[in-house]
């Protein structure tokens, strides 16, 4: 699984394959947020804070430093659209944070 990693405010998204069973869930991740795309590995903007955010494998992150951060799981369609602007009504609990921040 694919994790974007805000260090600033300690947010961690994880995108969850929706056919986690088939090989074809993963290659959707990889290309739509994953190392075939475009936002790989520091293209993201936290969704939360608005700063950068890194992309990187779950395997490689420490298991102890991810229990410390705040961690929201998910499909590659939500994140897709959380970090492209897109689907506001589907997606109210990103702009929460959105919104939070700018307080």
């Amino acid at each position: 699984m694919i994790l974007v990693v805000c260090i600033p405010c300690n947010f961690v998204i994880r995108i969850m394959p929706t056919h986690a069973a088939n090989a074809m869930g993963e290659r959707e991740v990889n290309q739509l947020l994953g190392p075939d795309s475009n936002l790989w590995p520091n293209g993201f903007e936290c969704v939360k804070c608005g700063k950068n955010a890194t992309g990187m494998l779950e395997r490689a992150a420490d298991p102890k430093v991810l229990r410390t951060m705040e961690l929201r799981d998910l499909t590659p369609h939500e994140a897709f659209a959380a970090f492209n602007g897109l689907g506001p009504v589907s997606y109210t609990h990103l702009d929460v944070y959105k919104r939070q921040s700018l307080s």
